[in-house]
């Protein structure tokens, strides 16, 4: 696997849980 590739993954991933997360938060 690409060495680049695999940390962007990663952290995409944990941006959008953090987003889900802020989303989640404001509503209530």
């Amino acid at each position: 696997m690409d060495k680049t590739l695999f940390p962007l993954a990663s952290v995409s991933k944990a941006v959008s849980a953090t987003a889900i997360a802020l989303m989640v938060d404001q509503e209530s």
